[in-house]
């Protein structure tokens, strides 16, 4: 079972991790801040994660996507759809930045009506709440960073286009290590 959490950096093309999902397929609402910055998150996932495709955009409520990022077939699609561009990379699995054993539980929480469990790391200045392992919010206080789930609608219908790549976009193919 794969699910899904972007890194901040990831959001601009530099990293992706992976995690379980404890659902198989719906949609879910996120938010990332960092400083002054606010990114607003779409996320549509299939397959417990296998299969997902995210819209960023800067206002909640605007229609224009910035970025799209597209998982299927062994491949993350980085879709510019300001350069009318596509970085394909290949997907390399990776442990979550923020594993759930690395951290301290603290207590059971509620988030967002999930039954979850509330972490800390002091050492990194970290604090994190997952359902199973899902990671529904990150504080990070070094990095004044700010991930947050608003929304989780599970097994919510959506069309197919939404792992399609657009036409007329140039596709550019990426090979980056990741295994640093």
């Amino acid at each position: 079972m794969l699910g899904l959490f972007l890194t901040l950096s990831g959001l601009y093309g530099q990293e992706e991790c992976f995690y379980s999902a404890p659902f198989s397929s719906g949609v879910m609402d996120a938010e990332y801040t960092t400083g002054s910055s606010k990114v607003f998150c779409e996320i549509h996932f299939d397959n417990y994660g296998e299969r997902y495709s995210v819209d960023l955009k800067h206002k909640k409520e605007d229609p224009k996507v910035f970025k799209s990022i597209i998982r299927k077939e062994g491949y993350l699609y980085y879709i510019l759809h300001d350069k009318k561009q596509v970085l394909k990379i290949p997907v390399k699995e990776r442990s979550m930045p923020f594993d759930s054993s690395l951290l301290q539980l603290i207590s059971d929480t509620t988030f967002i009506g999930y039954n979850s469990n509330y972490y800390v790391n002091p050492t990194d200045s970290v604090e994190a709440i997952y359902y199973n392992d899902l990671l529904l919010y990150m504080h990070d206080l070094k990095n004044s960073l700010i991930y947050e789930v608003t929304s989780v609608d599970e097994d919510e219908m959506f069309p197919e286009f939404v792992f399609f790549l657009p036409r007329g976009f140039s596709i550019r193919e990426m090979n980056y290590n990741f295994s640093k």
